[in-house]
């Protein structure tokens, strides 16, 4: 039996029950000061765009402009050409840059650039974009916040779901900020100051758990101390039960300094590397000299800026950490340099320190 297909008032409506319940339960997880730090919430104060596609897929933008409100078009192009309807014919003709397959994909703080951003290869797909950039010259965009769905089904955009998913993003969103907040009262500073100068210094570490692999895990966090960075481990964290461990990877790493990998045994972390690499975190992977790993992640940073190779000795961690961290400071410093360019509104922020 074929299914109803949602329409623009349907999906209005959606976004208004979406967003009702997004904004209860963020009252209801978190204490006022925070709830503006939410990027989702700070959006919905200006106009927030939907689209449906007669032809394939259904979304919504966070313009972050204009006046408070939700509207909603109806266009037969396929959804990835209608919410990237500035787009010029040339630009989508071009090969994608992402095949997207996967339900719930993330993309967030980077540049796509040399090809159309992205199309659906599943029916079920769904991908969300966060202060991420299109460039094909002279076609630029610059997307805040949107979160596009290859289904377009009237069921799948029900008020009942969107109840549902606006309390399950206002839990995921909450559960950062929370922890932000956690850390501030553990260290005994406001939740400003932490973000300002501890969460700037905050290093996730990944590799083995277990026998050999966790002593060189506490070394580096030891040595990554003593140079004045908080280090932490994925297990460090408070589980969520709507996070998977892909999911939990992606919330703590999203929000690090940057990452260091010890990549000298086989464990979880080559799971991990994957999303490390798709995210294009900075990043760097070390490698105890003489140590058996696993060659699939040999290489890597010959393809990547953000991404530094390195082999140590139990006496050269220190020195070989040092080196990984000048560069990724600078990196960080690079990164910070272009992309401030890229979007508009940094530019408007103050310089951090």
């Amino acid at each position: 039996m074929i299914q109803p297909n949602v329409t623009a008032e349907q999906l209005v409506e959606y976004l208004n029950v979406f967003h009702h319940a997004y904004q209860e339960a963020v009252r209801s997880f978190l204490p006022k000061p925070l709830h503006d730090s939410l990027l989702r919430q700070a959006l919905s104060k200006h106009h927030i765009r939907g689209f449906v596609s007669t032809q394939f897929g259904a979304g919504y933008e966070y313009t972050g402009e204009g006046p408070a409100g939700i509207s909603a078009e109806v266009a037969s192009r396929r959804v990835e050409y209608t919410f990237l309807s500035d787009a010029p014919a040339s630009v989508r003709r071009l090969q994608s840059m992402l095949a997207v397959e996967g339900h719930d994909v993330g993309v967030m703080y980077l540049t796509l650039e040399g090809g159309f951003p992205f199309r659906f290869a599943a029916p079920d797909a769904s991908i969300r974009f966060v202060d991420v950039g299109f460039r094909v010259p002279p076609w630029d965009r610059i997307v805040r916040l949107a979160e596009i769905f290859a289904d377009r089904t009237a069921t799948f955009w029900s008020s009942a779901n969107a109840a549902m998913r606006g309390v399950q993003a206002a839990r995921a969103d909450a559960y950062i900020a929370t922890l932000d907040l956690e850390a501030s009262n553990r260290i005994g500073v406001s939740l400003s100051q932490y973000i300002k100068d501890f969460k700037a210094k905050t290093v996730l570490v990944l590799g083995d758990y277990h026998d050999d692999g966790a002593e060189r895990l506490e070394a580096m966090r030891a040595a990554l101390s003593r140079f004045g960075y908080q280090p932490l481990l994925v297990k460090d964290v408070p589980e969520q039960p709507h996070h998977d461990l892909q999911q939990k990877l992606v919330a703590i790493a999203s929000v690090v300094r940057f990452i260091v990998i010890d990549d000298s045994s086989v464990s979880g972390h080559l799971v991990e590397f994957p999303l490390v690499q798709s995210n294009r975190w900075v990043t760097l992977v070390l490698r105890l000299s003489g140590s058996t790993g696993s060659f699939m992640t040999h290489g890597a940073s010959v393809a990547s800026s953000v991404l530094r190779e390195s082999t140590y000795t139990k006496m050269s961690l220190d020195s070989e950490l040092l080196a990984g961290i000048q560069w990724a400071e600078q990196k960080l410093k690079d990164l910070e340099r272009d992309l401030g360019g890229t979007y508009p509104w940094r530019s408007d922020a103050p310089e951090q320190q």
